[in-house]
């Protein structure tokens, strides 16, 4: 064989292997993200759970979401009325509204008529807002890519977005609470700040994975905070 032969062979089979490793390490490089993004998920999905246990299992940012999406399509009403099988509430047999001073009163009762949760939701320039006792939800409905929550309560908010994760804001024995895809850790601060941003490669494959952005029931920037009692529909 002449060595122009072995070249014209050679050559084209190291470009065809360096192809291949370099799509072998960018396959491995998105699947950590992924893998990243799926710890992060649950991660703040526990935090989620354990920092506001007066809201599970029923009021999940994203299932408000999709209930006042739903709710605001329909358009709301001044009479008292039923809502079978309620979006959101996957759980539950009808939702059952009747009218308040302000808004609507909201129970949702399962197939045998046993009540699940009630709030009081009213309509708002972002979409609606969800009252459960001392706390409020604000849903936003005008990205429908991007879902966005805001909890705020007069000990402990959050803000919630499908894309860039949770922020958590809540006295934990006078430490806070910092999250991200390397772990958890804690610092002396009192107000405890928990704060989950997964890669795009992540939310691309997860639904639900939450989100940064600014404004707040009683919180500023999405990254500084505001004055408590304030409100922002800024974004």
């Amino acid at each position: 064989m002449e060595v122009d032969d072995i070249i014209s062979i050679v050559i084209p089979v190291a470009i065809i292997g360096g192809f291949s490793f370099v799509a072998y390490t960018a396959w491995k490089q998105a699947r950590r993200v992924r893998e990243m993004g799926l710890e992060s998920v649950k991660r703040n999905e526990a935090l989620f759970q354990s920092l506001f246990p007066d809201l599970q299992p029923h009021l999940h940012p994203e299932k408000l979401h999709e209930f006042v999406k739903a709710w605001r399509s329909r358009g709301p009403s001044a009479a008292t009325h039923e809502w079978n099988n309620p979006p959101g509430f996957p759980g539950a047999a009808k939702a059952a509204f009747s009218p308040a001073p302000k808004g609507e009163q909201v129970r949702i009762l399962d197939a045998a008529g046993a009540l699940l949760t009630q709030f009081l939701l009213e309509t708002h320039a972002e979409g609606g807002a969800v009252r459960v006792g001392p706390g409020k939800f604000t849903v936003n409905i005008q990205d429908a890519q991007d879902p966005r929550v805001r909890y705020w309560h007069p000990k402990r908010e959050f803000k919630w977005s499908r894309r860039k994760g949770w922020k958590f804001v809540t006295p934990v024995a006078d430490q806070s609470i910092d999250s991200d895809d390397r772990g958890t850790s804690f610092s002396s601060d009192r107000s405890s700040t928990s704060t989950a941003a997964t890669t795009a490669a992540a939310a691309a494959g997860v639904a639900g994975l939450g989100g940064a952005f600014d404004g707040g029931g009683a919180a500023g920037s999405w990254e500084e905070g505001g004055a408590k009692g304030s409100e922002s529909t800024s974004y």
